[in-house]
């Protein structure tokens, strides 16, 4: 060492005795490097006198000192010094014999402190000493050119390791190291090797730890972890872009159901009025969400969706109908890793235009259904309605016209009046015809006034006493209706009358008749009641236990009085299929279905303005 105490002079021995290499000591301070801190104000002391006065107690006398080794331990030595020159000027020798440990100290606790040496200079995670001032005394090896041995404060080195953006937070959370430990990591950048690198930061002070007398950081090196999360940064925008992009509704949830990840459109599907953003981590079932209010059935639709997430399949163009009358399709994904629920991916579309269309589809084809059902029972019922007048007629024409003069005046008039009553019949049934075809046709123009239900029903069931039925009335009171009285007078009388003729003496009929709330509002038929929507149309339903009343035979071969003539009847499927388009004109519906043990008629007839 010269007189200024910079190492000019490191040998082998020394190298294999500290640990230190050469190029690592010569040209610095021995302060610096093999001298602890808390000797080295004494050691810079020493030389000071030295140069000034040419004294040096310490020179060619034996003593025990601590020596400072590479991995920043101490060794006890036995140091000799000597003056020499170098370069011509005055320098000291020193020559250094490690001293044996106390046979006092375990083994155990010298390979303890190996141990702990190697974990540490092993760790990817870079150890530092900082002293009283501030100034790094130790670093493990892995610091590589992120910590300065020159003597400066760690404070005045980080202008040229710290990324210029991080420099001021980099100088507070070292003010926070040095004086109360950093507790919470902070994250840096700094050019270690020439490259930047991401670190992590934590301190703890140990200033009172006797072995220790310092603040220890700890740096970990996370550039890969940031460039990783930069990168799903990235690829997650790309994702939303795209997501962001769709005409269609996505909502993402986890395992447990809560809400990862939706988009603007869902939002604005459900009329959530929050942010995509406000969504996350909002959970349960579809009975328990926001979106509960909004279904036309939300239990359905909460059954469905377990019945989806148990089955663990797809689940496409699952349809759901909504309060305000639209139709949504929903898609389902269940998102899979090595067996495992990650979560669900639920699409929704607005269909409610297609299945508009497609509801007119079906009815359309419902109705032309029906025509070509009517088109078949229309000719059955003339086809049976004229050939029994047309025969009639011809017997007595023929009968006239080859046996005319036996005949005798009594016989040929019984015969012209059996032509007569025959061709009545038919022009009777020409009227009828002709009053189906108007109806159906709409060219009828109905005698509209307010009627009501119940009074119809009254004299309709008057009309059916006299037969050997049991006849009961189940009748309630409500609004009027608006319709040609006639007509429905002429329905109402067909419904009952059907039935009742067309039963066993001693058979229960029950004709019920009371307001209720229909399909168009409700998706169902239900008694209008006094908690219930306001009534918006009439049902009379009756009811008989002769099963076979209904039956094509059992209408044709039944006959009702005709409406028009006193002494004129009308078959039971001709009176029916009347019946049925009076219904329809008033925009209601006539139906007959067999209810075990007999069968039921339903009348249908809407509440108009």
């Amino acid at each position: 060492m010269d007189i200024d105490g910079v190492v000019v002079d490191f040998n082998d021995a020394a190298r294999q005795l500290l640990g230190h290499h050469p190029e690592e000591v010569l040209g610095r301070p021995m302060s610096e490097v093999l001298i602890p801190a808390r000797l080295r104000a004494a050691h810079e002391a020493g030389l000071r006198r030295y140069r000034e006065t040419g004294q040096a107690p310490l020179l060619a006398n034996r003593f025990e000192v601590p020596a400072r080794c590479h991995d920043g331990t101490e060794i006890p030595v036995e140091l000799f010094i000597n003056r020499t020159v170098h370069e011509g000027r005055p320098a000291f020798a020193g020559r250094l014999r490690p001293l044996r440990r106390p046979a006092s100290v375990p083994a155990e606790l010298h390979l303890r402190a190996d141990f702990y040496r190697a974990l540490v200079e092993q760790s990817p995670i870079i150890v530092a000493v900082l002293d009283d001032d501030g100034v790094p005394t130790w670093h493990s090896s892995d610091a590589g050119g992120v910590f300065s041995g020159d003597g400066r404060t760690l404070s005045d080195q980080l202008v040229d390791i710290v990324h210029p953006a991080d420099l001021q937070k980099a100088r507070a959370a070292l003010g926070r190291a040095v004086h109360e430990g950093l507790d919470d990591a902070v994250e840096l950048r700094v050019n270690a090797d020439g490259s930047w690198r991401a670190v992590s930061l934590l301190a703890r002070n140990l200033l009172a730890h006797p072995a220790v007398h310092g603040t220890a950081l700890y740096v970990t090196d996370i550039t890969r972890a940031r460039a990783a999360e930069r990168q799903a940064q990235v690829e997650a925008a790309r994702l939303m872009t795209l997501i962001e992009s769709l005409n269609v509704a996505i909502l993402l949830q986890d395992e447990q159901r809560r809400v990862v990840l939706a988009n603007a459109a869902f939002v604005e599907m459900f009329s959530l009025g929050v942010t995509p953003e406000r969504l996350r981590g909002t959970g349960g079932g579809a009975s328990s969400s926001p979106l509960a209010a909004l279904y036309a059935d939300a239990e359905d639709v909460e059954r469905r969706t377990e019945a989806a997430i148990r089955r663990g399949r797809a689940l496409r163009g699952e349809e759901i109908p909504l309060i305000d009358g639209r139709v949504l399709e929903r898609d389902y994904v269940p998102i899979m890793l090595d067996g495992s629920t990650l979560g669900f991916l639920w699409v929704f579309r607005d269909i409610t235009a297609q299945a508009e269309i497609r509801r007119g589809l079906e009815e359309r084809a419902r109705i032309l259904s029906d025509l070509a059902t009517l088109k078949t029972e229309f000719v059955g019922v003339v086809s049976h309605e004229l050939r029994t007048p047309l025969t009639s007629i011809n017997t007595f024409a023929t009968l006239l016209e080859e046996d005319a003069e036996t005949l005798s005046a009594d016989e040929r008039t019984a015969a012209m009046t059996a032509i007569r009553r025959n061709t009545d019949r038919m022009l009777g049934l020409v009227a009828d015809l002709i009053l189906l075809a108007k109806l159906e046709s709409g060219e009828l123009v109905l005698e509209e006034s307010t009627v009501g239900v119940p009074a119809l029903v009254r004299a309709a069931a008057g009309a059916s006493e006299s037969r050997h039925v049991d006849l009961r009335l189940d009748l309630h009171d409500g609004p009027e209706l608006t319709g040609d009285g006639g007509l429905l007078a002429q329905l109402l009388d067909t419904a009952i009358g059907v039935l009742v003729v067309g039963s066993s003496p001693g058979a229960e009929v029950v004709v019920s008749a009371g307001p209720v709330v229909h399909a168009e509002t409700t998706g169902c038929v239900e008694p209008a009641g006094s908690a219930e929507p306001k009534a918006d149309g009439w049902r009379v339903t009756v009811r008989t236990s002769a099963a076979d009343t209904a039956t094509a035979e059992r209408l044709l071969s039944t006959r009702l009085p005709h409406p028009d003539a006193v002494n004129e009847r009308r078959t039971g499927a001709l009176a029916v299929m009347l019946a049925r388009a009076i219904a329809s004109r008033h925009g209601g519906g006539l139906a007959i279905a067999v209810r075990e043990p007999g069968v039921e008629l339903t009348v249908d007839l809407p509440i108009r303005p």
